[in-house]
């Protein structure tokens, strides 16, 4: 066997390996949030549970774990204008940083929604609002029925701040117990790992804002 013919095949057997070690980490990070999703089951159901009954259904039937595409999407736009850096991303989705260095270098520049804005630090172009954006011109809506609710955030943009004006108000109102990630799901109408996502990026910078428990949150605001 000659050198190059034996460079190629030890080449060949290390992609194999990163690919079966890009699996392995998928795995654990799915795992991660089913535990982090059980730590808000009900008491109830938890005693239904014990009684023989089926444990209650956390996800819906047929719904799948988000692509690592809608992951990062999902951090970027939750992160604000200030973005996050790539090493970021890589601690919160718990991801080889290499990895992640790997998809922003044949991808980024393929999404409309992502904008490199320092060293390899990324915002999400709906969170830079005018910035990147020409504003188009309104449209009349047709057919709209008078007195219609608006689309909840899930399923649509949220506009800038809209994700944090909303989660704020539901804290006040929560007062000394707070709140839980699900219960704000329910609430505002917003993903549950899209909440997830701004309590450890953009929440940790408001003040009065604590966790008193598993995915449970309160304000403290001065008087």
């Amino acid at each position: 066997m000659t050198t190059s013919t034996l460079r190629i095949s030890l080449l060949k057997e290390l992609i194999a390996l990163e690919e079966e070690r890009a699996k392995v980490n998928d795995k654990i990070v799915a795992l991660q949030d089913k535990l982090q999703s059980n730590t808000d089951v009900t008491p109830r159901a938890a005693r239904s549970n014990g009684k023989g009954g089926r444990a209650p259904a956390l996800r819906k039937k047929g719904e799948r774990k988000g692509s690592l595409r809608d992951q990062i999407l999902a951090a970027t736009h939750a992160a604000g204008e200030k973005g996050i850096t790539i090493q970021e991303l890589a601690t919160l989705l718990e991801k080889k940083s290499a990895n992640i260095h790997s998809w922003f270098s044949a991808n980024a520049r393929k999404l409309k929604e992502l904008k490199k804005i320092g060293e390899a630090r990324y915002a999400h172009t709906d969170a830079l609002g005018s910035k990147t954006k020409t504003p188009a011109a309104p449209r009349k809506a047709r057919g709209k029925k008078a007195g219609a609710k608006a689309a909840p955030l899930a399923d649509r943009p949220a506009k800038r701040g809209e994700l944090k004006s909303a989660i704020l108000a539901e804290l006040r109102k929560a007062g000394e117990a707070g709140v839980t990630i699900k219960e704000l799901s329910g609430r505002t109408g917003s993903r549950y790992k899209n909440l997830y996502i701004w309590f450890v990026t953009t929440g940790k910078r408001i003040e009065g804002l604590e966790k008193v428990g598993p995915a449970r949150y309160r304000l403290n605001e001065a008087a």
